[in-house]
């Protein structure tokens, strides 16, 4: 059979509703508005953020990894 589980870098102790609450809150803080979404680095005029900055991390990806289901097979 096959299950549909969230996607995450290791094992969670969080449920998904805890996960939605704490991103929810997050998003909220006034001094979150810079990591709402991907950071534009052509827009910025930042050309060496891409080399630098290997893996840019925002609310919205972190959004996308934490709610696209996975499927996993269970023999």
């Amino acid at each position: 059979s096959t299950h549909v589980l969230p996607s995450t870098a290791g094992p969670s102790t969080l449920s998904t509703a805890q996960f939605r609450f704490c991103l929810s809150t997050t998003r909220q803080l006034k001094d979150a508005a810079p990591l709402l979404r991907p950071i534009d680095p052509t827009a910025l005029n930042i050309p060496h953020y891409p080399p630098i900055i290997k893996t840019p991390m925002d609310f919205s990806t972190i959004k996308h990894k934490l709610t696209r289901p996975r499927t996993v097979s269970m023999h």
